[in-house]
């Protein structure tokens, strides 16, 4: 089993900075949607880089970023399974 937490839907269009599409956590009267998944349900990983304006905050460390940021952009450029096929 696997613990997942939902994201929402791709924005309409890409960040004009990055090219790369936001997506939000998806809360429900303040609770985050997670849901508990068989693992042979994933079919892959998602690579997601916090989405923030002007300067990183300052009490972000690599522990609770994920927690901290409210947004994210989606890493379409990074897909393991491209490593394991290229060779």
């Amino acid at each position: 089993l696997a613990y997942v937490e939902w994201f929402s839907t791709f924005s309409a269009l890409p960040d004009p900075q990055s090219g790369l599409y936001k997506v939000r956590r998806v809360v429900r009267d303040g609770e985050r949607q997670v849901s508990i998944v068989p693992i042979s349900l994933i079919c892959r990983s998602a690579h997601l880089l916090p989405k923030w304006g002007g300067a990183v905050p300052a009490e972000w460390t690599s522990l609770d970023v994920l927690d901290a940021c409210p947004s994210f952009l989606l890493n379409v450029f990074k897909d393991m399974y491209t490593y394991f096929n290229v060779g």
